[in-house]
């Protein structure tokens, strides 16, 4: 039955996107190593966008522009339900 199917498939969907929230919230506090991977200027803030060690998303909103391709010491301080970890670099 049609109906039956769409009802388990959204069951599934939320419970994925539960499961990806707390694995996403369980982040918050670790220090994790992170390639650069772009960095966005709007307006007069910079962006800087890269990947954890783990495969997390992390954005970086740093005064100075990093170089792409390197891998820098982040302390992870929020999670969102866009599935972005925010992190601040470690001198």
């Amino acid at each position: 039955p049609v109906l039956k199917r769409k009802e388990r498939s959204r069951l599934l969907r939320e419970l994925s996107n539960e499961r990806f929230t707390e694995r996403g919230k369980a982040q918050v506090g670790k220090t994790l190593e992170v390639l650069i991977l772009k960095n966005k200027s709007n307006n007069s803030q910079t962006v800087t966008e890269g990947l954890s060690e783990n495969y997390w998303p992390v954005l970086l909103k740093e005064t100075s522009v990093m170089d792409s391709q390197s891998v820098v010491k982040v302390k992870i301080l929020d999670f969102d339900s866009q599935a972005k970890s925010f992190g601040a670099l470690i001198a």
